[in-house]
């Protein structure tokens, strides 16, 4: 794997992404970095495979492109010449995701507070260059050094060019109410998605009860009877900042 990216070290796993497997590596101009690796499996035939590692790539590219202090930074990005591997290696996160802050149970306002401060900022930078994430829930915001929040895993991310694009994909809970309606994704759904997340760390739970679909209850409009605290009072009048 070194071969990839000159005198790259690769260490122990972290754990699995969206898309491939997270290492813990070392790189000689950035020190510690998170190295993600997708590789070729049995299961992809030459049907899917270059459709699953377009969208790897298209991540790296993304991730590239938003260059911000509260979104995950990336560094390399290197195809092997056979095309059965992909690397991408960008900065380490050694505060972990917000899913295991979540899991610990309700965090402080003031921490939610600061957590919501710093992914709207990364989220706005990725607004402004034109990208939509489509995927914010606590494991897809991690911690660095410093105890600030990034914005990472853009495999959902689109151009604004599909702007409103109406694909469902993301995490189910927290998709906003106008896209399962059919009025496609925006800035303005990513802002829904994190507030649904901040639901979630300043409770300790998910906004919707136990046996409840949280599908149905968003589609058809009902989750302001089911929330005690809503991200947003009116969609026409959700937070500017992030777009």
């Amino acid at each position: 794997m070194a071969g990839y990216v000159s005198d790259l070290k690769v260490g122990a796993k972290l754990g699995n992404g969206a898309f491939g497997e997270v290492f813990l590596g070392e790189d000689p101009a950035h020190g510690e970095v998170a190295v993600k690796v997708l590789k070729r499996e049995a299961f992809h035939d030459d049907a899917t495979w270059p459709t699953y590692k377009a969208g790897y790539l298209a991540e790296a590219k993304n991730l590239a492109k938003a260059s911000h202090r509260n979104v995950v930074q990336v560094h390399h990005v290197v195809e092997a010449e056979n095309g059965d591997s992909v690397v991408i290696c960008m900065a380490f996160c050694p505060g972990g995701s917000l899913q295991a802050l979540f899991e610990k149970g309700p965090t402080t306002l003031a921490g939610a507070r600061k957590i919501g401060t710093e992914v709207l900022m990364g989220l706005g930078a990725m607004h402004a260059r034109g990208m939509v994430h489509r995927d914010i829930k606590p494991a897809n915001i991690l911690l660095n050094a410093k105890g600030e929040a990034q914005v990472s895993d853009f495999g959902l991310v689109t151009d604004a060019l599909v702007l409103g694009y109406g694909s469902q994909a993301g995490y189910s809970d927290h998709i906003a109410f106008e896209v399962w309606n059919g009025k496609g994704t925006s800035a303005k759904s990513d802002v829904w998605a994190l507030g649904m997340t901040l639901y979630r760390l300043l409770h300790g739970k998910a906004w919707y009860d136990e046996g409840e679909n949280p599908r149905d209850i968003i589609r058809h409009g009902g989750f302001a009877d089911t929330l005690r605290w809503l991200p947003v009072q009116r969609r026409g009048r959700r937070t500017p900042l992030a777009g």
